[in-house]
């Protein structure tokens, strides 16, 4: 890795257990690794989920204003910021603290790059468009899918960089006599689709008994009524809501399958993490699995909100030892081939 001496800042919302934030924590380490100062501004909250380097600073933007009020008061705030520590480049996260960013980086000579556009891409499209995409010089997305959804203008600046991710030297996952199925998600319920998962659990259970479902994720507001499901389903033996847990990766390593029923992803780090450690994936077909999902070969793919599907996939994935034994050495072996730290901080190199 080339050696830097930028002065780089991170805008982000907040540092909690989000894939998005782990992707800046990240980052932020590699580029304070090869001779950068970097700092982290949090709009939102200054806690911090994950390790960051001694030399990464976290920056306390946060205001007790209304959302509406707060955009003045960020704008001001990190423009002083970037003009008091000589900041090079920026790198925001997220449609939100790009659009305040852009605005706190006019008429100055500061590289920024937007990483994270993930929502609506009407509401995207029109927003950046409209607004603020002369003060972005590159958007960073995560997979061609996600790119290719956005307007041209987004595209022409565009670059596809896919998330670092450890890898291992062997598969992980033997699978030895761990009846269970694992998902690591938030309760964003009408993205992630828990609820979905659970009613095809239940109807996989009917002939599995002795399978478990369990649900790692923070537990917030929306968790209640996936709980109420699983109670009225008489499935709270069988379906756990395990909490977030900062040793997940080793709690669910011998593993059946990780479930994913998302209506939409950009790069779903613990999908990826998962298959890294050799656990087969069910997913479903949203826009852009087929660059990390090969059905059959690293995973098995259903139709959207398809509880039939999804629930004799699990079964499928259950009763054939074969199939799973080839999936989970084929998931591990397309990560390694695929995803590596070195090509994606090279990459990140090239922008900052």
């Amino acid at each position: 890795m080339k050696e830097n001496n930028k002065n780089i800042c991170f805008v982000v919302t907040n540092m909690k257990s989000g894939g998005l934030q782990r992707n800046a924590s990240i980052l932020a380490n590699h580029f304070d690794s090869v001779g950068n100062k970097v700092f982290i501004c949090c709009l939102y909250s200054i806690d911090c989920f994950f390790e960051l380097n001694k030399g990464v600073e976290i920056i306390d933007l946060t205001t007790n204003k209304r959302k509406i009020r707060s955009l003045s008061i960020w704008k001001k705030s990190l423009r002083d910021f970037f003009d008091k520590n000589n900041i090079d480049s920026v790198v925001s996260f997220g449609e939100r603290c790009g659009i305040v960013t852009a605005s706190a980086i006019k008429k100055r000579n500061i590289n920024h790059i937007c990483r994270g556009v993930n929502t609506n891409p009407k509401f995207i499209n029109k927003l950046f468009l409209n607004l603020k995409i002369n003060n972005i010089d590159h958007f960073v997305f995560q997979t061609n899918a996600q790119k290719n959804i956005y307007n041209k203008k987004m595209q022409n600046k565009g670059v596809v960089i896919s998330n670092p991710f450890k890898l291992y030297d062997k598969c992980l996952n033997t699978g030895e006599g761990n009846k269970r199925f694992v998902s690591v998600a938030s309760y964003k319920i009408n993205q992630k689709r828990q609820d979905i998962m659970v009613q095809a659990f239940a109807k996989f259970y009917v002939n599995h008994p002795d399978y478990s479902l369990e649900l790692y994720g923070e537990v917030d507001n929306n968790t209640a009524s996936i709980e109420n499901l699983i109670n009225k389903l008489n499935l709270k033996d069988n379906v756990r809501i395990m909490g977030e847990k900062s040793n997940v990766k080793e709690l669910i390593v011998n593993s059946r399958a990780f479930i994913c029923t998302s209506t939409y992803e950009g790069m779903p780090n613990a999908m990826i993490e998962a298959l890294a450690l050799g656990i087969p994936v069910i997913t479903t077909d949203w826009n852009g699995y087929d660059e990390i999902i090969n059905d059959k070969v690293n995973g098995l793919v259903c139709k959207m909100n398809d509880v039939d599907q999804i629930s004799n996939a699990m079964a499928l994935i259950a009763d054939n030892d074969n199939l799973f034994n080839s999936i989970k050495n084929n998931a591990w072996h397309h990560i390694i081939c695929n995803f590596n730290f070195i090509n994606v901080f090279k990459k990140w190199d090239e922008i900052i």
